[in-house]
């Protein structure tokens, strides 16, 4: 038989569990952090011989952390549970008499035939 006594202590019990649940924090989702370095470029620039023109384009690289215990951004980083990712310092288009570079691949004017990614015929 439950006396008055073990009621409250049981009562007292359920309420400790109900406040410790009550109490508790959710998981942390982590953060979100981003960071644009506006470094957009293009190029377009006539073929010695006047034959072709060599052309190509980089978007703007976008640094982020996604779900890191911690984030940071600065002027050109963005910083995820203490590591850090730069933007590039390097430009993003770069060229010479006879080529282009973007974003890391190269087009060359000596390569360039009909349908070449790069070439096109001059206006």
């Amino acid at each position: 038989m439950m006396t008055a006594r073990n009621r409250w202590f049981w009562l007292g019990c359920i309420v400790l569990v109900l406040v410790g649940f009550a109490g508790a924090e959710p998981a942390s989702a982590g953060c979100t952090a981003s960071l644009n370095c506006n470094n957009a470029c293009s190029l377009s620039f006539l073929c010695p011989g006047g034959q072709w023109v060599l052309a190509c384009s980089a978007t703007n690289q976008v640094k982020q952390c996604l779900g890191a215990p911690r984030c940071l951004v600065g002027s050109n980083y963005v910083e995820c549970d203490g590591n850090r990712t730069y933007c590039s310092a390097a430009p993003q288009c770069t060229r010479t008499i006879s080529t282009a570079t973007c974003k890391g691949t190269t087009y060359n004017c000596a390569n360039c035939t009909p349908g070449t990614p790069g070439c096109f015929y001059p206006p």
